[in-house]
């Protein structure tokens, strides 16, 4: 009775198991958790209530819903639909030889949440106890035993820690968990994010992925996917966003803070012009050029233009290397010394040239080269 319930053997069956099958190898399952006499006369006291008319509405369990969706048999948020679709197959395993629809409902929340003062030990809870599952291997969520949720302690969980240590000491799987964790779930979430980073190659790469892709990684719902996805569009709005005017530069470091997100994925090499007042806040920039940097392509008048018009008092040059490799070329290094003389002919402070690359930069100031 506990065994691995069958394949649907129907074309014309919605789902992806045997309806009957599926509730007998639910049965067998809680009854190996549970005292076999208690279940049985908790079962036969559902049904002389559902003789009676007394009915126990499966679709307004939200722990029956959940473990329903994740075999496939729901579908749908809308109550009315899910109501719809949770009847018809218990129907069907009624009509296929498997126990009647009342007492199939109930089986199913056994299964899912629990039965109060009979079942206590659930398998497809909060927890999921795949291992344990008779029917893992048709659910769309199903992991194995080393991917199960992770557990955390007292003040051990990415909600608690993000708190007290700050994001900056969460992993990237733990940071998307918190985004795509539903009622606190946050262990689950994480060993599903940790697979998707995995699977994705990186945060670039999900980035790139729409909801519907990233739908389709094992653990990744489609709410969690919609999270997960509007976080990304939001951190890539974040690196462009203009530096709000007045705010200083006070070091290498600011540069590429703010622009390596903008410049660092670039195929080309981008020359921008940083319009600074007279204590080193930022005014405006401007993009100069674009392609490998020669004498011809970062000219004095366009590069000094911007600058000029504003009456700026200082202004800094940051570009990308796309080999990742910030280190400065000869050519970068010959044209940083024909704007600097241009820059003292013009009475505009240059405060500094910032090489960007992937992980780090190059400052010519910092290196004493200005």
């Amino acid at each position: 009775m506990g065994g691995k319930p069958a394949r649907r053997k129907s074309a014309r069956s919605p789902w992806r198991i045997d309806a009957a099958d599926a509730l007998r190898a639910i049965q067998g399952a809680l009854a190996a958790r549970t005292d076999a006499g208690a279940l049985a006369g908790f079962l036969r006291r559902i049904r002389n209530r559902a003789a009676d008319g007394e009915a126990l509405p499966l679709a307004e369990d939200a722990d029956s819903l959940r473990f329903l969706e994740r075999l496939g048999v729901v579908g749908s948020r809308s109550q009315d639909r899910a109501a719809a679709e949770t009847a018809s197959f218990l129907d069907e395993a009624a009509r296929a030889g498997g126990p009647e629809p009342a007492v199939g409902s109930v089986l199913i929340r056994g299964f899912a949440s629990g039965i109060y003062g009979v079942v206590t030990e659930t398998v497809c809870g909060d927890e999921p106890r795949c291992d344990a599952c008779p029917l893992a291997e048709s659910c769309l969520h199903a992991v194995s035993p080393h991917e199960a949720a992770i557990r955390y302690g007292p003040g051990e969980s990415p909600g608690e820690r993000i708190e007290t240590e700050g994001p900056k000491n969460l992993s990237p799987d733990e940071l998307l968990a918190l985004l795509a964790a539903t009622g606190g779930k946050e262990g689950e979430a994480v060993r599903a994010c940790a697979r998707l980073l995995a699977q994705g190659a990186g945060l670039r790469a999900i980035a790139e992925m729409s909801p519907a892709e990233l739908a389709r990684a094992k653990g990744i719902s489609p709410r969690r996917a919609r999270a997960i996805a509007a976080a990304m569009e939001l951190a890539r709005r974040w690196a462009v966003e203009p530096r709000p005017t007045g705010k200083p530069f006070h070091s290498g470091r600011d540069f590429f803070d703010y622009y390596r997100l903008r410049l660092r994925d670039l195929r080309k090499e981008c020359f921008v012009a940083v319009i600074l007042d007279q204590k080193n806040r930022f005014l405006s920039d401007e993009v100069c050029s674009e392609g490998s940097l020669t004498m011809s392509l970062v000219h004095p008048r366009e590069v000094f233009r911007r600058a000029i018009r504003e009456c700026a008092a200082a202004v800094a040059f940051v570009h990308n290397h796309p080999s990742g490799d910030p280190t400065p070329s000869s050519h970068d290094r010959e044209i940083t010394s024909r704007l600097a003389d241009v820059s003292k002919l013009l009475g505009i402070r240059l405060l500094d040239h910032v090489v960007v690359g992937d992980t780090s930069y190059v400052s010519f100031v910092e290196q004493g080269w200005l």
